[in-house]
């Protein structure tokens, strides 16, 4: 009959959310959200009292004391005492006896003595001995009169003129690629 009571529960919960949406739409005309507030606060009332009803359901029914076991007494003469009886004593451990080192047969020779340092020059870069640094401007002029047609070095005067200076001057890193590409142009 649990179930039945379950089922009416759930029942009159229903009736009461539907009845306070027909009494607060329809019959009140209230807003949407005045509908849905009341609607929400019936909801609330049903699951506090079914909150309730379960709580009650969840208390156990007080259960009568069941009776104790009757007591027995024990007499000395079910205890029996045992005497106490001394561990054997352990047998010592015999480690093995380490093996003697054998003798070296020869004498182990004495390392090489290790190569002293040898030292390195290190080449310093190629210094311009003589004449003005060069300009690219100028470059571009003797090139030009040359009359040679050669795209490379057209190419490498545009990218050149990144380097210089406002003035046109090239700085010293580029003297070797200067003498190369344009040696036979000076």
């Amino acid at each position: 009959m649990k179930i039945n009571g379950v089922l009416l529960r759930f029942v009159g919960e229903a009736v009461a959310i539907v009845a306070a949406a027909v009494i607060a739409g329809p019959i009140l005309h209230l807003a949407w959200w005045e509908v849905g507030l009341a609607v929400f606060l019936v909801l609330a009332a049903g699951i506090v009292v079914e909150s309730l009803i379960a709580g009650r359901e969840a208390q156990p029914a007080p259960r009568p004391a069941a009776p104790a076991p009757p007591r027995v007494e024990e007499s000395e003469s079910s205890v029996r005492v045992l005497a106490e009886r001394p561990a054997p004593e352990p047998e010592p451990v015999r480690l093995p006896e380490p093996e003697p080192e054998p003798e070296p047969i020869a004498p182990e020779p004495e390392p090489e003595p290790e190569p002293e340092p040898v030292a390195v020059a290190v080449a310093a870069p190629p210094v311009r001995l003589s004449g003005p640094p060069w300009n690219v401007w100028e470059l571009e002029r003797a090139f030009q009169a040359s009359g040679d047609a050669d795209e490379e070095k057209t190419f490498m005067l545009q990218y050149l003129r990144d380097y210089a200076g406002v003035d046109g001057v090239l700085p010293p890193e580029f003297d070797d690629l200067v003498r190369e590409s344009f040696g036979s142009l000076l």
